[in-house]
């Protein structure tokens, strides 16, 4: 996860603006990117906030929303709504599941639509999944594979996989690859 973190922080230039969901992998983003400055991050997870605030003149909007307690963050309407105000230009986001057919998966209504969301009002949309998310399918769909995505993992998806995100326009990078 690690791997993925620092693969994607190498994307971001000092002063983007950068939206971050909650979860492991993105905090494994979000640990990498504290090498860069003048950072806006728009986040609804709280470790993010803690790592990127207060840093390198980073400047952190933390969504609003109902708390999560066990994933430490907010996910409700009012998270999604807060960030629909912002059009950041790279989208970091994390995955329930990646399907077989190539379908980004999460484990509930809300955080798919936060997810969908932040996909959508990014410049570059990427999703940091480990290689434990190819082919299992959660209960909710994500529909930010309907726009140029890319994903970045730390091994390659395996060939049906693989042909199944080409199919959605899905790029695969793998971290520690050039």
């Amino acid at each position: 996860k690690r791997a993925i973190g620092r693969a994607a922080a190498a994307l971001v230039p000092d002063g983007a603006t950068v939206a971050i969901d909650s979860g492991t992998t993105t905090r494994c983003v979000a640990e990498a990117l504290r090498a860069k400055r003048g950072l806006t991050v728009y986040t609804n997870a709280i470790e993010v906030a803690r790592l990127l605030g207060r840093h390198a003149g980073n400047r952190v909007v933390l969504l609003g929303g109902d708390w999560q307690d066990h994933e430490d963050s907010t996910s409700s309407l009012d998270t999604v709504a807060a960030l629909a105000r912002y059009r950041p230009d790279f989208a970091f986001v994390g995955a329930g599941g990646i399907a077989a057919d190539g379908q980004l998966t999460d484990f509930t209504r809300v955080g798919a639509e936060l997810r969908t969301l932040m996909m959508r009002r990014a410049r570059r949309a990427l999703v940091v999944a480990d290689r434990t998310k190819f082919g299992r399918a959660t209960l909710v769909t994500v529909e930010g594979f309907a726009r140029p995505v890319e994903l970045i993992c730390d091994r390659a998806p395996p060939p049906e996989l693989r042909r199944a995100l080409a199919a959605r326009g899905v790029k695969a990078i793998v971290a520690g690859r050039s």
